[in-house]
């Protein structure tokens, strides 16, 4: 999803809460917390409120979508060596 359908859902705001930022990944809020903890989606409290960038959650999306297409090439082109003669 590029940067300017992510500002088109959400005109005007920089960050989203836990519930918006699940919503734009297309995940329950429960593995956002997880994603959080366990692979560096960033954020920043400001109170209570835990906020996610949309810039940041778009970065982090293409990032991600990058390297799982790097490691299914990398499986085609092993796949292929193991058949060469």
């Amino acid at each position: 999803m590029s940067m300017s359908v992510f500002k088109a859902e959400w005109p005007g705001k920089l960050a989203v809460g836990s519930k918006e930022a699940a919503a734009i990944l297309s995940i329950s809020q429960r593995s956002l917390l997880r994603w959080r903890d366990e692979v560096g989606l960033s954020y920043c409290r400001v109170g209570s409120s835990v906020l996610y960038s949309i810039a940041s959650l778009s970065e982090w999306l293409a990032k991600r979508m990058q390297a799982e297409r790097s490691k299914r090439l990398e499986t085609v082109k092993e796949v292929k060596r193991a058949y060469e003669v």
